[in-house]
């Protein structure tokens, strides 16, 4: 079987031969360096296209999914020999282009042997960066994504180990899954909350939006820590956008965190305290 050709500058290309002669060690370490990326995979927005709006074909409703994460090529034959006016060139067109190389290195791991597969979905776990809400990485945990296999989902629950959670300064309910995040990735090393961003807002395009990383508020970290957040080994901090080109942007955070936050978070610490329940 020939190597895939790269369609994208980043993106894995997987030979059959000479690397299947490999050892598991070094063809983990090959794959870990190819999937290595900057930029952000945002897992969340490729769920979302598994379920995309129906099209219609010759006068019939049909529903054409995306490649969902754990099929195999074979599966996304199947609706592209069906509808070959959607050929993978028109999905790949909806992708943001920071999210193509992503794209591409899952079908390479995806369509290839069985150890390719076992080593490259760990790699693509492992080396990448993610980014989704809190309450995406929640159902990831829980095992409940709709478009993502429990096998896959298992895998990225394991191997994952960086995050990156667009979070509002303005509501609560936005940190208490915090603590369940950070004990349920056990490779977890880092998380980096962007305060009052969107994933779309976070993008490697527009790096001068972003301020420096700065470190969690003191009391912030105080309040999750009593709610079992995992500090141990891993670096939390957080990231404000500086598009407003404010000068007062810490205190406006420490602000809108004291008003709306803390007081919340207290009170639900105390019942749990008092109840032992949460």
């Amino acid at each position: 079987m020939q190597a895939k050709q790269k369609t994208c500058k980043h993106s894995i290309t997987v030979p059959d031969s000479g690397l299947m002669l490999l050892p598991d060690e070094l063809l983990s370490r090959i794959l870990d360096f190819v999937s290595a990326s900057e930029v952000p995979v945002s897992i969340e927005r490729f769920t979302d296209m598994a379920r995309y709006p129906d099209q219609y074909k010759n006068g019939q409703k049909r529903i054409y999914s995306f490649p969902r994460l754990g099929t195999r090529g074979k599966s996304s034959a199947r609706f592209l020999t069906t509808a070959p006016t959607f050929s993978r060139a028109w999905w790949l067109d909806l992708l943001p282009m920071d999210q193509v190389e992503h794209y591409l290195d899952w079908v390479a791991v995806n369509g290839t042997s069985r150890r390719i597969r076992a080593c490259g979905k760990a790699a693509f776990f492992r080396e990448k960066k993610y980014i989704a809400s809190t309450s995406f990485f929640k159902s990831l945990l829980d095992g409940t994504i709709s478009h993502m296999s429990h096998s896959d989902q298992a895998l990225a629950q394991f191997y994952i180990r960086d995050l990156i959670i667009p979070i509002s300064s303005h509501k609560a309910a936005s940190f208490i899954t915090l603590p369940k995040i950070s004990q349920g990735f056990p490779n977890l090393r880092t998380m980096a909350l962007h305060m009052d961003a969107t994933p779309q807002m976070i993008s490697a395009s527009h790096p001068a939006e972003l301020s420096y990383p700065r470190a969690l508020p003191a009391e912030l970290m105080e309040i999750l820590n009593e709610f079992g957040f995992r500090s141990r080994n891993l670096k939390v901090y957080s990231i404000l956008y500086a598009s407003r080109r404010s000068p007062n942007l810490d205190a406006e955070l420490l602000s809108a965190l004291e008003q709306n936050v803390y007081p919340i978070l207290r009170t639900l610490s105390r019942i749990k305290k008092s109840s032992n329940v949460y």
